[in-house]
């Protein structure tokens, strides 16, 4: 799978000159998008906030993982529309996403929609600065089957700072991490990391390095984490 360089996976915002309000003028719903096997089709609805027109670009691509790293690449099997798209101050526009590949979902195929606010250019003398800001959205079609909920496997070893811990996804969904907390056999807390971690696709693994509540260099671990099923826990050895 080739990765396009020029993309980021979160949410960006490159200010090279403009104001605060300017830069949160576009807003999406929803901010993920799951379509059944009975649908070939999704929404996203845009709010422009701000005071002013802006242009929106709109591109799909496929989203895999490789070597512990996120990876897109164009695709043909979906399509966003419109391309491109302009919007008044307080106007809503939509985009819709249609899987056009003829063969079924065998399963859970996962993309990225990339909505970007073009730059505005006007006169350093005006005090607007120019800008991009970027919203990346996971798209997921699911197979026509249910598949069994995943079972991640998980490997710990020291890294630079604190830990390096892994997870392995042999199923065919994703699944979605955050609140990572991991203890050792005594229940004294080794790191501690709020918030979301990322996604494991189906049949990928991926790395994280975090830093260390206290460091130690093996032994048996508990590691606690939320998913989109709730919260889970599973264990694993720091290895040597």
């Amino acid at each position: 799978m080739r990765p396009s360089a020029s993309l980021a996976l979160l949410p960006l915002v490159v200010l090279l000159s403009a104001t605060a309000a300017q830069a949160a003028s576009l807003r999406l719903t929803p901010v993920l998008i799951e379509v059944g096997n009975t649908n070939r089709t999704a929404v996203v609805t845009l709010r422009n906030e701000g005071p002013a027109p802006i242009t929106i670009q709109n591109r799909i691509f496929r989203w895999g993982q490789s070597r512990s790293k996120e990876e897109l690449e164009p695709t043909r099997a979906v399509v966003a529309s419109p391309p491109i798209t302009t919007l008044a101050p307080g106007a809503e526009g939509v985009i819709r996403i249609v899987r056009i590949a003829p063969q079924p979902v065998n399963s859970e195929e996962s993309y990225r929609l990339i909505v970007d606010q073009l730059p505005v250019r006007r006169m350093a003398s005006t005090g607007t600065i120019h800008m991009l800001v970027r919203h990346s959205v996971p798209v997921f079609f699911s197979a026509a089957t249910v598949s069994p909920p995943p079972v991640l496997k998980w490997s710990v070893s020291r890294g630079p700072k604190g830990y390096e811990v892994a997870a392995t996804n042999g199923g065919q969904v994703r699944v979605r991490i955050s609140d990572v907390e991991m203890d050792g056999a005594d229940k004294v807390q080794l790191l501690r990391a709020p918030g979301l971690v990322g996604y494991v696709l189906p049949k990928s693994t991926m790395r994280w390095q975090f830093a260390a509540s206290r460091l130690r260099s093996s032994g048996p671990v508990n590691i606690h984490f939320q998913t989109e099923a709730g919260p889970l826990h599973a264990r694993a050895t720091i290895a040597p």
